[in-house]
């Protein structure tokens, strides 16, 4: 599963429509896969990006506590 990023049940399906369809609805089928997979990866990217934001908004808020209280306590 490692690089491939599908799961096992991805894989069981694809194989199972493979048996199903025509040369011209696999082709179809599979042009709709990789559609899918670079949503996924394009959210997953956008997730991560979401993520970094909100993880250095929090770093700049504990610092300007942390500064706050320091100045205080020297005051």
């Amino acid at each position: 599963m490692v690089g491939h990023g599908k799961t096992k049940e991805d894989r069981k399906r694809e194989k199972a429509l493979k048996k199903k369809l025509s040369k011209r609805d696999s082709k179809k089928m599979k042009k709709q896969m990789d559609i899918e997979n670079e949503l996924k990866e394009a959210a997953a990217s956008e997730d991560q990006q979401q993520r970094t934001k909100f993880h250095t908004e929090t770093i700049q808020h504990v610092f300007l506590i942390y500064f706050r209280i320091l100045k205080d306590k020297a005051s």
